[in-house]
């Protein structure tokens, strides 16, 4: 028997209508949505600013679209990125420490009224990329926990704080 593919729509994993700045967070082909963000921000001549943190293995075997992200950054599409690539040093790095380095920027970005995305795996990434953001937030606003959860959750409610996990 062969491969079984599974489809299942997610109709809010998708560009805001207005410029707003995106903060786009993925792993492995979880960064392919993000690359369809950027090429409709292109088409339509929208601006707005734009982040993508990006992780995978290994820099020379696993950077997908490389030179795609690189000419968005040239061109100022991409307003910054940041990338882990877990296997090419000897501790591993994965986007979640991307994220904690950059700790102040991501929340100034979020209270501009940022929209995040994190799209890759639902078991790792998403559990740990949100837990990060936690600490971004409890951190960056002076605030326990439970506070950085509730602002979180606004976020989600807003449709502000997306997820697409398999």
């Amino acid at each position: 028997m062969g491969n079984v593919c599974y489809i299942q729509a997610n109709p809010h994993f998708r560009l805001p209508q207005d410029e707003r700045p995106i903060l786009m967070v993925g792993a492995g082909t979880g960064v392919a949505p993000y690359r369809a963000f950027l090429q409709q921000r292109e088409a339509s001549g929208a601006g707005g600013k734009s982040w993508l943190f990006f992780g995978e293995r290994n820099f020379d075997s696993d950077f997908l679209y490389q030179t795609e992200w690189q000419g968005w950054m040239k061109d100022g599409l991409l307003s910054r990125m940041n990338v882990a690539f877990s296997r090419d040093s000897a501790a591993k790095v994965y986007v979640q420490h991307r994220m904690a380095e950059q700790a102040r920027d991501i929340y100034a970005w979020l209270e501009e009224g940022a929209n995040i995305y994190v799209c890759g795996d639902g078991q790792h990434l998403a559990p740990d990329v949100h837990a990060t953001l936690k600490q971004i937030v409890a951190q960056q606003a002076a605030c326990d926990e439970d506070a950085a959860e509730d602002y979180l959750a606004t976020l989600r409610r807003d449709r502000r704080y997306q997820i697409d996990v398999y």
